[in-house]
């Protein structure tokens, strides 16, 4: 189902979107562990009888319950900082999918497949990007600023809404994970 790459692929999709590469992100995009995360979030969902819904932050995990998110945006001010990012984006499979992804939606298809949808964007609408540059002074600024409070995190989030796409503008992300059957028996198992 999924070519191998070596590039993480939260690392690829972001280098890619500032490089302008505008393909949609598909299930061959992914690393097999990064879709056994997603078919174990979405299973948990489908195994309670919800057929459609959000998937997100602390989800991608084996055990949600016990876990906390490693990188949640720059909402805690907390930061990752590059090395920690680059050895979490090789290693872990749950950060690949909270800094590929972060909030998604799924649905089972008219086929029984289940699919991820969402938009390679970042969280601030577009008005509160421009607001954000112009208290800053512009996009240079606006980097320096974001770093200052947030760290590494904060810098790479300012720079995905300026020049990736604030929420609604990103690329097309369609995953199919397969049988939504199989993924609730998936979780069955566990």
């Amino acid at each position: 189902m999924s070519s191998w790459n070596p590039v993480p692929v939260n690392i690829r999709q972001y280098a890619g979107k500032m490089l302008g590469n505008k393909d949609p992100l598909t299930e061959k995009d992914l690393w097999q562990s990064d879709l056994d995360s997603l078919k174990r979030a979405v299973g948990r969902h489908l195994d309670k009888g919800v057929n459609k819904g959000e998937i997100g932050y602390g989800e991608y995990g084996e055990n949600p319950e016990f876990e906390t998110s490693a990188w949640d945006g720059g909402i805690t001010g907390q930061g990752v900082n590059p090395l920690q990012a680059i050895f979490e984006s090789i290693n872990d499979p749950k950060f690949r999918m909270e800094t590929t992804l972060g909030m998604a939606r799924y649905d089972v298809d008219p086929n029984g497949d289940a699919i991820v949808s969402d938009k390679y964007d970042f969280n601030a609408t577009r008005p509160q990007v421009d607001a954000y540059h112009k208290e800053s002074g512009g996009k240079i600024a606006s980097l320096l600023r974001a770093y200052k409070e947030a760290g590494f995190e904060g810098a790479l989030n300012v720079a995905g809404n300026s020049f990736i796409g604030a929420e609604g503008e990103g690329t097309p992300v369609r995953i199919n994970l397969g049988p939504a059957k199989r993924l609730s028996e998936l979780v069955k198992a566990q």
